[in-house]
């Protein structure tokens, strides 16, 4: 009888009923989003001989942030909790509307922007070879936007196919490769993942899942490891991170008691933060070998997170934990809504800046300070303008906000 009754006294508030905002969800995609502006800032410098102009004080200050492939790994494992939380919360464990209803809010969601961005891109390129060719200007060669346009890169960008081949994931403005298999994943959440799960549980959705996304790696020889298609795995982590903080299940509420999320987050990414700032400086450094070990971990972190935040609210006069305060905070909530925007148009305006910066003839750690001070407000600046008018018109309700078995989730 004990045994039976542990679960029943843990249950985490979040699971009485009553409107929960899950304001924390922005607050984590937002501030993934700024990260990846940081990082691609740092790289600006980085990749290129320069780097090792650049102070050793500021070097080892930066160490920090060159885990850019970290924050695609939240957005994903964040992607497959968000998908998953009005299922798991439904009645018949499946889609509202159905398979194509649903694939038409993700297409609303996802593509607008998308090709907005896709377009600007190509404006830009155009307009740089123009003035290459016409005038004196000279572009300097940066990382992540490369301008590299060939009929292939351009035709596999419009299908969102361009993760099939190194010479296209990267191509034109180098953050969209994650867009493409974020989309080919939009298919096989409901057409293979959402099956298993209800026929089998979570936990062999997320094997199967892992056992696809690293099937390329090892029958392959590493093919597709500039793609990642273990993120598939990630995602089916995030699938679980709903089901473990929403499911009404009895084993699973046993498992949402017995574990310490928050500590289990904490320690997890002690470690991934503690290896990555030792080795991030060696040779092999940001290849598929590495990414493959550490993804999946930055991906069991994420849920953790999210199960911690969602078992911290909901009671009535509870007051939330400092971190999930903070990941609520107006401004991580605000950043968030736009962080989709953030994430496609900010190395247009880095790049920008970073050619007027070369342009003056800074030094490499002048360089680096500045597009720190000014690429950050900028990008930001560009893409609240640019989710204004691309972005916001194709989000369904502002707030956005929907009721789910009694719980309002943003």
């Amino acid at each position: 009888m004990k045994e039976q009754s542990n679960p029943v006294l843990t249950i985490p508030p979040i699971l009485q009923p009553g409107h929960v905002h899950l304001d924390y969800l922005e607050g984590i995609r937002g501030l993934a989003a700024l990260y990846v502006v940081l990082f691609h800032i740092v790289n600006q410098i980085r990749l290129q001989p320069a780097w090792s102009e650049v102070a050793l004080p500021v070097i080892y200050a930066t160490r920090v942030l060159l885990f850019g492939h970290f924050a695609v790994a939240v957005f994903i494992t964040l992607s497959g909790y968000c998908l998953m939380l009005p299922v798991v919360r439904s009645r018949d464990g499946r889609l509202r509307g159905g398979f194509f209803d649903y694939l038409k809010r993700r297409s609303r969601r996802l593509l607008p922007p998308y090709y907005a961005a896709l377009v600007l891109s190509l404006v830009l390129i155009a307009l740089i070879a123009t003035l290459e060719q016409f005038t004196d200007f000279v572009w300097w060669g940066l990382p992540h936007f490369p301008r590299q346009v060939t009929r292939d890169s351009l035709l596999s960008h419009l299908l969102l196919l361009h993760n099939l081949s190194p010479d296209w994931s990267h191509a034109i403005n180098a953050p969209m490769w994650s867009l493409a298999i974020e989309w080919q994943i939009y298919f096989i959440f409901p057409l293979l993942l959402l099956p298993v799960w209800r026929r089998f549980g979570i936990v062999a959705a997320v094997i199967l899942a892992f056992c696809i996304g690293f099937g390329p790696h090892f029958l392959l020889d590493g093919y597709l490891d500039w793609a990642s298609p273990w993120y598939l795995g990630l995602f089916a982590l995030g699938m679980a991170g709903a089901v473990i903080g929403f499911s009404t299940e009895p084993h699973v509420l046993h498992w949402r008691g017995r574990i310490a999320w928050g500590t289990l987050c904490t320690a997890l990414c002690a470690f991934c933060i503690g290896v990555g700032i030792l080795f991030a400086s060696q040779p092999g450094w940001g290849t598929g070998k590495l990414w493959i070990v550490f993804d999946p971990l930055i991906g069991v972190t994420t849920t953790c997170l999210l199960v911690y935040c969602s078992s911290c609210l909901g009671g009535t006069g509870v007051t939330a934990p400092p971190v999930v305060r903070f990941l609520q905070s107006r401004w991580t909530v605000a950043l968030g809504r736009w962080s989709y925007s953030l994430y496609l148009t900010h190395i247009l305006v880095i790049s920008l800046v970073h050619q007027f910066l070369i342009h003056m003839g800074l030094a490499a750690t002048q360089r680096l300070l500045l597009l720190l001070v000014a690429g950050v407000p900028l990008s930001l600046l560009f893409a609240y303008i640019f989710f204004l008018v691309f972005e916001q018109p194709f989000m369904t309700g502002q707030p956005r906000r929907r009721e789910v078995a009694g719980y309002r989730l943003n």
